[in-house]
């Protein structure tokens, strides 16, 4: 099957999504490229701060897109959440594989394609999304915001985080309030505000948006319980540069 090729997408992500394996992103992570530019040294304190607010049920089923090498699905797996990691690159899902396993942590692993996760509906307490959604079109959005709300259970929440301004070299797209309004539409959904945070890897810092956005649920829900992290700073240690 022939997939359209946006010509004003960057060598590298059209080389991405047109290819086949190895990928532009199999060799990035066969490379160890993941580790300068885009996988975190910690868990994002954004991801530790939702747990610890409460928001999502203890024994609450965790899916990560684009998983990487799994640094937030091994944190959530450790934390007794039912975990899969579903990542479209094998040389990724190895090395969150491996993470697992130092961490003693228990979690599945998927190789699949965002937009056909092997997944029931309503199968996800909390999706994670760290960097995925600022790679994808907007022509794309809206098939994405739908295979979301289809993961989420009614109450489930959505953990995204994207860059907070476009980087046409780079291939990131950036979302508005008012885009992500119309690509989860009241009353279905409730969006908190974006929250300011640093998106940390060993070469680079990226400044980003995270936005917590929950599919409503029918019954009424606990009072009290809010997810408010202070906005993110700059990670001031030195770093090697790639």
């Amino acid at each position: 099957m022939t997939r359209r090729v946006d010509q004003d997408e960057p060598a590298a992500r059209r080389a991405s999504r047109t290819l086949r394996w190895p990928s532009f992103w199999d060799l990035a992570y066969a490379a160890g490229d993941h580790l300068l530019y885009w996988d975190p040294p910690a868990t994002p304190p954004e991801l530790v701060e939702l747990l610890d607010a409460g928001l999502i049920p203890r024994q609450g089923t965790v899916v990560d897109l684009g998983c990487g090498a799994g640094r937030e699905a091994v944190f959530c797996a450790g934390r007794g959440h039912p975990t899969l990691a579903l990542d479209r690159s094998l040389p990724a899902l190895l090395h969150a594989r491996r993470r697992a396993r130092d961490a003693g942590a228990s979690m599945l692993c998927c190789q699949a394609d965002v937009f056909a996760p092997p997944l029931a509906a309503g199968c996800a307490d909390l999706v994670l999304d760290r960097g995925l959604f600022h790679l994808l079109p907007r022509r794309r959005r809206p098939a994405y915001a739908r295979r979301i709300g289809r993961l989420l259970r009614p109450g489930g929440h959505l953990l995204l985080r994207f860059a907070a301004g476009d980087d046409p070299e780079a291939g990131l797209v950036t979302a508005s309030e008012a885009e992500l309004d119309r690509l989860f539409p009241q009353p279905g959904f409730h969006r908190h505000p974006p929250r300011s945070i640093t998106m940390t890897a060993q070469a680079e810092d990226l400044p980003a948006q995270a936005v917590l956005i929950r599919r409503r649920a029918r019954r009424a829900e606990p009072a009290g319980r809010r997810w408010s992290p202070a906005p993110g700073k700059p990670d001031r240690r030195r770093r090697p540069r790639g």
